[in-house]
């Protein structure tokens, strides 16, 4: 006894299994490529403004297929990002401190730093990257077998 078995649309799901790995690789490349550039846009409006040099050093950019970097250059950056217990200053290149309390100049041969509170802008960007990488690959990929119902 011989039985036949057809099974149809099968010719299709054997070339959409082929193109996966492919299919796979542009839409990683292709949300990495996003990401990176929401990252700054995302970064920039979030990060503390004093002087202006900290947001002109933001970079976000891919650095493969599947990879990003994102931060700052600016060398007080770390501070600002994971702030500043208590410390003491004091003058390295001059006898004294020079500094401005409301419209008097102050000197001092030294000063109690009460520290800074962090403000984790590149966390944060982090943060909310992550769960749009995680989205719009999943969305992505559903579109993709998607095709394969059709």
């Amino acid at each position: 006894m011989e039985v036949e078995v057809k099974v149809e649309g099968l010719e299709k799901a054997y070339e959409m299994a082929k193109a996966f790995p492919v299919e796979v690789d542009k839409i990683i490349d292709e949300t990495m490529r996003e990401a990176a550039t929401k990252g700054y846009a995302w970064m920039y409006p979030i990060t503390p403004v004093k002087t202006g040099e900290l947001r002109a050093s933001l970079f976000s950019r891919q650095t493969s297929p599947y990879q990003m970097e994102i931060g700052a250059t600016a060398p007080h950056a770390i501070f600002v990002h994971q702030g500043t217990r208590p410390h003491e200053i004091l003058p390295v290149r001059a006898k004294a401190l020079r500094f401005m309390i409301g419209n008097r100049v102050v000197f001092a041969k030294r000063v109690w730093h009460p520290g800074t509170r962090a403000q984790p802008f590149v966390k944060k960007t982090v943060d909310r990257l992550v769960e749009f990488i995680r989205k719009e690959i999943i969305d992505k990929m559903r579109i993709f077998m998607a095709g394969y119902r059709s």
